[in-house]
């Protein structure tokens, strides 16, 4: 009868604790992470649109893609550390401005995210700026069943090693 009662008292503390450590993970692995699509407009007409990953922990950007319409400007980044929310690059024009020279400068920050957009060509020089916006991206749930697999397995690595049956021994 002791036997029954402990491995039924086992088996309901070891799922409780996966419960615990699935939630707990999941909340602070997508509390940190916000991605927002930008979108920006330059005088000309030019376009600059992409993604954005914004690290609240970090105060920074994550990781972005970005392009720039009627240009041969594309770039993307990632770094866990931050560093991808300033952008500095000269390429040429695509289209109408296929002639032309540009210089794109800016920085992603939450409550300004200024960008100068410098076309050169034929006409002279032309600096023009805009305010890029930013709209949150509803990210999808990861699955719970593979973190449910993942707990389960170290868990039955526990039992198997013996570490669990050592630490209630120390406890009683």
């Amino acid at each position: 009868m002791t036997t029954i009662r402990c491995s039924i008292t086992r088996f309901v503390v070891l799922w409780a604790l996966g419960f615990g450590l699935i939630v707990a993970a999941s909340g602070t692995a997508r509390a940190d992470s916000i991605a927002y699509n930008v979108l920006g407009t330059f005088s000309n007409g030019q376009h600059l649109s992409g993604q954005i990953t914004w690290n609240a922990a970090l105060n920074s950007v994550t990781s972005s893609t970005l392009s720039l319409s009627s240009s041969t400007f594309s770039a993307s980044c990632s770094s866990p550390s931050g560093g991808c929310g300033a952008v500095f690059a000269g390429f040429w024009g695509a289209g109408t401005l296929s002639k032309s020279y540009e210089i794109l400068l800016g920085a992603f920050l939450p409550n300004s995210s200024l960008f100068a957009l410098t076309v050169t060509g034929s006409e002279g020089i032309r600096i023009m700026a805009t305010n890029v916006s930013w709209a949150r991206v509803a990210v999808p749930e990861e699955s719970i069943i593979s973190e449910l697999l993942i707990v389960l397995v170290g868990f039955g690595w526990l039992v198997k090693s013996g570490a669990l049956s050592q630490f209630r021994k120390r406890v009683a």
